[in-house]
């Protein structure tokens, strides 16, 4: 090769760069525009979804809340003693009767909220009557006035 067939060809190769240049920079799309759409897509469907998860979890600790303020109403209503004593000296009280509750549960709960005075013949009275097996769930008004047949009676739904 001579001098001058060197220099048309660096002239080519010159102008061939220029030209890809030129393209590249004003018709094609480069792949980063493409990156930074999808990006930004994506932070904003991540950004919906926290805001979801966040409200979810908001809703979700005020029932749990709700949840615990209402059970712990229900045991300080249900099962305490109501110290309204009228003319008669009679304690009322609501017992409640729940899954797996056994008659020494049960008696136990109703010496506390002063319904009876001894849990063992209460005890004895359930097994001796066949009042026992027969004990229901649910959530009784009772009073200290009852007679053990009648208190069992309530907590058995019998007649």
């Amino acid at each position: 090769m001579n001098k001058q067939s060197t220099r048309a060809f660096a002239a080519g190769i010159f102008l061939t760069v220029i030209m890809l240049i030129v393209y590249n920079q004003f018709f094609s799309i480069t792949a980063n525009d493409d990156v930074e759409k999808i990006k930004e897509s994506h932070t904003d469907e991540l950004a919906k979804k926290q805001d979801e998860i966040d409200a979810l979890k908001t809703e979700l600790n005020t029932i749990t809340e709700d949840t615990q303020k209402e059970k712990q109403d229900e045991t300080k209503t249900e099962e305490t003693p109501e110290p309204q004593v009228n003319e008669e000296e009679a304690y009322r009280a609501v017992l409640s009767v729940e899954s797996g509750d056994t008659s020494d549960d049960i008696a136990t709960r109703l010496e506390s909220l002063k319904i009876i005075d001894n849990p063992s013949e209460f005890i004895t009275f359930l097994k001796e009557n066949n009042y026992a097996e027969r004990i229901q769930i649910g959530k009784y008004e009772l009073n200290s006035k009852m007679t053990l047949e009648q208190v069992a009676k309530v907590i058995t739904k019998t007649d």
